[in-house]
């Protein structure tokens, strides 16, 4: 923002660490967070301030808890008051667990609760936290946006496309804590393809069904694409975006998964662009257990 020095006349909003702010497009507000730094450049006569949502007080502060035979909302909801963060529609898992967390940051503890479950339902579900205004909630990431396509005659600049497997594992033996070999995971098609590309698992004591575990482990192709495209405000980590570019073979009429977002908005002219990277895979930030 601008900041005068010398023009007595221009009052200077003091926006500082702590002070609320929140953005506005369309008469609707899109972003609420709190000012974390601030900078004042006399050589430019600017104020710059970074702020961050709400969420950066579960980022921020640690804690250790001992949650026996409870749910993962139930545990979302006890940080959340702990954090003095508002809690809002965290779903309904169906699953109750014993967690024992020691020193770890309020979001570790949900994103921990919550990797017990992404385990226990054999990764069908990605939970991820988010913020709207000042309250959390926890969504299934990759819903697609509605009512947007990302296409290039009609609102994609620049592409760009990569593949790799480099971080591909197609087959994962499962063992148990002596060494007794229990079974193998794999993708069959995917070792004849690019070689063995191999894991192991060691079963936990608390695991009733090691191989699906085992399964959820493998991992294929990495496919990523980042896009510039005229700005949708609704498109951000987390969300899903469906795209249809055909020069590239496999981006026609396919669902990709919001890895980063970066919105940038031109005063001047008021044109919305944004900067994304997508990904074919929808998986969740696991945060394991720490083994006791």
């Amino acid at each position: 923002m601008a900041y005068s020095i010398w023009d007595r006349n221009q009052n200077n909003i003091q926006i500082g660490p702590g002070t609320l702010v929140w953005m506005v497009e369309d008469q609707k507000e899109i972003f609420r967070g709190h000012v974390f730094d601030r900078e004042i450049d006399s050589d430019v006569q600017e104020l710059k301030f970074v702020a961050f949502d709400v969420m950066i007080y579960l980022t921020k502060s640690k804690g250790t808890y001992n949650f026996t035979n409870i749910t993962p909302e139930e545990i979302t909801k006890t940080i959340c008051k702990d954090a003095g963060v508002f809690c809002g529609d965290v779903g309904v898992s169906g699953y109750k667990i014993n967690l024992l967390a020691k020193q770890k940051t309020f979001y570790e503890i949900i994103m921990m609760a919550f990797t017990k479950v992404w385990h226990f339902n054999g990764g069908r579900y990605n939970f991820m936290p988010y913020m709207n205004k000042d309250v959390l909630g926890i969504m299934n990431m990759g819903v697609a946006v509605d009512s947007f396509i990302i296409d290039p005659y009609v609102n994609l600049g620049n592409t760009n496309y990569s593949d790799s497997i480099g971080s591909m594992i197609n087959k994962v033996n499962v063992y148990k804590p002596n060494g007794e070999y229990i079974g193998t995971a794999w993708q069959r098609d995917w070792v004849k393809s690019y070689g063995i590309l191999q894991n192991v698992y060691e079963r936990a004591d608390d695991d009733k069904d090691p191989l699906t575990t085992a399964e959820s482990m493998l991992h294929g192709v990495d496919e990523t694409i980042s896009v510039n495209v005229l700005g949708n405000s609704k498109c951000i980590t987390g969300w899903g975006v469906k795209v249809n570019i055909p020069y590239i073979y496999s981006l026609n009429n396919k669902t990709m998964c919001i890895d980063a977002d970066t919105h940038t908005w031109e005063v001047a002219t008021g044109k919305h662009t944004m900067d994304l990277n997508l990904n074919f895979q929808t998986k969740m930030k696991l945060v394991e257990v720490d083994k006791q």
